[in-house]
């Protein structure tokens, strides 16, 4: 074991003390341990510990020990079986690390939503006073500064709807080599001078289930930040995309996230000539919000992430302090036999200027400062509104009038009765009533709750008047398939 593990040779091992093998910081509990096995016949321990290495780092060992009866002089012996188990550590970091990102992601998917309600009460506000004509000339700048901080905190809710995987795809087949070379402008230009651009695809790649403009932005933050990991005389980058296969040590020894079963995988991998990442911050680089340049936000890789993870691929990491980084995502392809069709949603018809005027909408949703906001929408859209601020006062009013009811809009994260719940007792009393739902959550973790379910609309938080304009079109107009 200490040649083929530590790097030592059996002459330089028996030259060698319990102090000069055992780490530091771990002496005192060795010692104690010998201690106290020498002080009794048969007593056992089984405990962990770490170990110098030949080259500089540290081994993980499990170590079972017992005390036997002197040779002879009074000296107790102790004898010492020791295990090598860092490939149980490894895959104890990675199951650390997997629940660390799904925790966040669920924390950045909860903060996304609640702060998406927050934007619905300042951007409808925004939208419905400059709707007023004298208003929106005596404040019209105040209200343009407004909206456009709006706007930002509203694409940063995005990015972290991204983070936590519960971002908005639409999914189609496509080439990830022709997607790569339709951004070589865009690379060009976020790498700025500072290093070659090399690209090296793969011809004749499975076709991949992907959101185009997503993967775009996979790609554009990884390599941005290769670009920033490169010394004041540049270097190359280079992005590569293959059909590759992983066995299960291949996927273990690069600490996939989140981890993925053996097989093919589609694969654009970014590598860097650029610093490296030091192997004790390597777990964090997916973490919303960290970074380790000056002034960065860190949204970019742990949003990238989530992505990937919406795409249902992962990412391996591959590092060298000071020779470079690469960072691979495995896609999978898609499925050579026909997959069950997803439940489709309706389209907008042509005719998207629909006579509204008198129609009558049951509004659900428990955030009053959001439902305040939908109402104003609604009545300058000229329909009546109904409003309530939870699922079963929505039942109980619309089993009264679901003759008159032409559209619900339900909030989706309701405390009581949540959306889906709401909509299935509704329908139970009209089956064909339209449906809106409004969420602060992404499309993902929509069509998640209400698996099963078919024929409703979607409008996301922060909307706008447009948005639930064309979202009542939809149901009431004459869907095209």
């Amino acid at each position: 074991m200490g040649q083929d593990l530590m790097g030592w040779s059996l002459a330089e091992l028996r030259k060698m003390t319990i102090d000069d093998l055992v780490v530091e910081r771990q002496r005192p509990q060795m010692e104690g341990h010998l201690r106290q096995r020498g002080q009794g016949y048969g007593e056992t321990a089984l405990f962990e510990i770490s170990i110098n290495t030949r080259s500089g780092g540290e081994l993980p060992l499990e170590v079972s020990t017992i005390g036997l009866p002197g040779m002879g002089d009074g000296r107790p012996l102790v004898i010492a079986l020791m295990r090598d188990i860092s490939g149980r550590k490894n895959l104890q970091e990675r199951m650390l690390n997997t629940q660390k990102l799904e925790s966040l992601g669920a924390l950045a998917g909860g903060i996304a939503h609640d702060f998406n309600n927050l934007l619905v009460t300042i951007l409808g506000n925004v939208e419905l006073i400059s709707e007023d004509a004298e208003a929106s000339r005596r404040w019209a700048e105040n209200l343009d500064s407004i909206a456009a901080a709006g706007q930002k905190a509203a694409d940063l809710c995005q990015q972290m709807l991204a983070c936590s995987g519960q971002g908005k795809f639409q999914v189609d087949n496509g080439d990830l080599s022709d997607l790569v070379l339709g951004m070589r402008s865009l690379l060009e230009a976020a790498i700025g001078g500072r290093a070659g651009l090399n690209l090296r695809l793969g011809e004749n790649l499975p076709a991949v289930p992907m959101d185009s403009a997503s993967l775009r932005q996979v790609l554009m933050a990884l390599v941005s930040n290769a670009a920033e990991a490169l010394d004041d005389d540049g270097g190359e980058i280079v992005v590569r995309t293959s059909l590759t296969r992983f066995a299960f040590e291949d996927l273990e020894r690069g600490q996939c996230l989140p981890p993925l079963p053996p097989g093919e995988y589609v694969v654009c991998a970014v590598a860097d000539s650029g610093r490296g990442v030091e192997p004790a911050i390597r777990h964090r680089i997916f973490d919303p919000f960290f970074s380790t340049r000056a002034g960065g936000r860190g949204l970019g890789l742990s949003a990238a992430m989530g992505i990937v993870q919406g795409h249902k691929g992962g990412m391996l990491v591959d590092s060298v302090p000071s020779v470079g980084t690469t960072v691979s995502v495995l896609l999978p392809p898609a499925p050579r036999l026909a997959a069950k069709p997803r439940r489709t949603r309706k389209k907008a018809p042509d005719n998207l200027h629909q006579d509204l005027a008198g129609k009558l909408i049951l509004l659900v949703d428990e955030d009053t400062p959001v439902r305040k906001v939908c109402e104003g929408y609604l009545r300058r859209l000229g329909c009546s509104v109904l409003s309530v601020d939870n699922g079963p006062d929505a039942v109980r009013i619309f089993s009264q009038r679901f003759q008159e009811v032409d559209v619900v809009i339900l909030d989706l994260g309701m405390a009581e009765m949540g959306g889906v719940a709401t909509m299935r007792r509704l329908r139970v009393i009209k089956p064909d009533v339209p449906v809106i739902f409004s969420t602060g959550y992404g499309e993902a973790e929509l069509e998640k709750r209400a698996d099963g379910l078919e024929n409703y609309g979607y409008i996301a938080k922060p909307f706008k008047l447009s948005t639930v304009r064309q979202a009542l079109a939809v149901v009431l107009g004459k869907a095209v398939e």
